[in-house]
């Protein structure tokens, strides 16, 4: 467990180097519980030391109860899940989650055609704050 950890600090230290060197838009890059949390080309991405259906009945609850966004459409299965939602501003928002192993879950979050920061980021804190 302990190199997963490193081994994900040493990938969000090259991925924020080698944004800085190419130009890229990152905003955030920051350490999070199991990995780290990312703003790149409009897409919000963390990863999250809880299991994909954990993960998955958080996304849920969060777009439902919490945000109460309309959810358009939903895949799942063992892998991962794909989330359409659309918010007042009918804005189409995008969640994917992604098992990288029984423990640990990628999401990425997109809101709109360019991306929101902001609007990711409330997103992603309402699942973490589900998860917790």
């Amino acid at each position: 467990m302990k190199k997963n950890r490193i081994g994900t600090l040493v990938f969000g230290f090259f991925l924020a180097l080698s944004t800085v060197f190419s130009g890229g838009c990152v905003v955030l890059v920051s350490a999070a519980a199991a990995g780290g949390v990312a703003y790149y080309k409009g897409s919000l991405t963390a990863t999250l030391p809880y299991n994909v259906e954990k993960v998955e009945s958080a996304v849920r609850a969060t777009l439902d109860k919490d945000l109460r966004f309309a959810l358009i459409n939903s895949a799942e299965d063992a892998t991962g899940a794909e989330y359409t939602a659309r918010n007042s501003q009918d804005e189409k928002i995008v969640i994917k989650l992604r098992r990288v192993d029984d423990a640990i879950t990628k999401i990425d979050i997109r809101v709109g055609v360019f991306g929101d920061e902001s609007t990711s980021q409330l997103i992603l804190r309402k699942i973490e704050k589900r998860l917790n």
